[in-house]
């Protein structure tokens, strides 16, 4: 689970943003106590590089 916390940024947006990156996860923004949170499964190392990689280029924007 990942909080996002840059201002001017949701949960909802990054997944967006990682989604036209081809990079899936699940907007938990709607949830008490997950504001902003997005969650991400565990995959093989090549999927995690991916993921750190287009969420690095998203928050970056």
């Amino acid at each position: 689970m990942f909080r996002i916390t840059k201002k001017g940024l949701s949960s909802s947006a990054v997944r967006e943003r990682l989604r036209s990156k081809n990079v899936l996860v699940k907007d938990k923004g709607y949830a008490p106590l997950l504001e902003n949170c997005i969650r991400v499964t565990v995959g093989t190392r090549d999927m995690n590089e991916a993921f750190v990689s287009a969420l690095k280029e998203v928050l970056e924007e």
